[in-house]
């Protein structure tokens, strides 16, 4: 099971559909892509019901073979939904040992990756989303999502919009140095990857905008009975 910072960007093979056929989720991470404890600690101070999940994509790849990708899922335990929430629970394939959740009680909040742009080369054809790491952005980016559903999360994402940005134009610059230069040719995947951090900051600062996420085709979801 690999994540997409670990091994050769998708762009990079062979071009054509990328089809999805399988997802599996799991409390049960593989090694180097558990959360780091301290991390999910400061994330239960100000919301003490999130839960780290781990998704497995399973892909048929355009040269044949299968690939797996691995993202993080930010997930909560609900003990009761409100009224007219039409949710569904996770249906995980594996749990810790001493697990103290009971079945059926863990929802997604978001899968926490970066789809390609619309309408780009990788978009069509269905490659699999960027992976983005459990890291501080992904602290912050709850923090705020939680103060939206109590305070005031204005500040908060002024922030991260802010520190978006700065990423943008750093890739900007060290672009066209490399351009500048001809020390490089080009790389279309890193025009995508900062196309896609673009379109985030949008969606930060006008969420309404944001569009609903294309139906995979020929999708087949993997169930398995939990671990007790």
């Amino acid at each position: 099971m690999i994540g997409i910072d670990q091994v050769e960007s998708p762009s990079a093979k062979a071009l054509g559909r990328w089809q999805l056929i399988a997802v599996e989720h799991t409390a049960v991470f593989s090694d180097g892509l558990d959360p780091e404890p301290s991390r999910v600690r400061t994330i239960r101070m100000f919301d003490p019901d999130y839960v780290p999940i781990l998704v497995r994509r399973t892909f048929q790849a355009p040269t044949g073979g299968e690939v797996t990708m691995g993202y993080h899922v930010i997930a909560r335990h609900i003990r009761t939904l409100d009224e007219g929430d039409t949710r569904k629970p996770i249906q995980l394939a594996s749990v810790p040992a001493l697990w103290p959740y009971p079945s059926g009680s863990i929802y997604a909040q978001r899968t926490w990756s970066l789809a390609w742009k619309e309408g780009s080369l990788q978009y069509l054809n269905g490659f699999p989303d960027i992976y983005l790491p459990h890291d501080d952005w992904l602290v912050k980016w709850m923090r705020a999502k939680y103060h939206q559903m109590h305070e005031d999360a204005d500040g908060v994402k002024r922030a991260m919009i802010r520190q978006f940005k700065a990423d943008v134009e750093a890739e900007q610059k060290e672009l066209e140095e490399i351009e500048a230069n001809h020390r490089l040719k080009l790389k279309d995947d890193r025009k995508e990857v900062r196309d896609a951090i673009a379109n985030e900051i949008h969606w930060l600062e006008h969420p309404d905008q944001r569009p609903a996420p294309p139906e995979p085709k020929g999708f087949t979801e993997v169930h398995m009975e939990e671990t007790p």
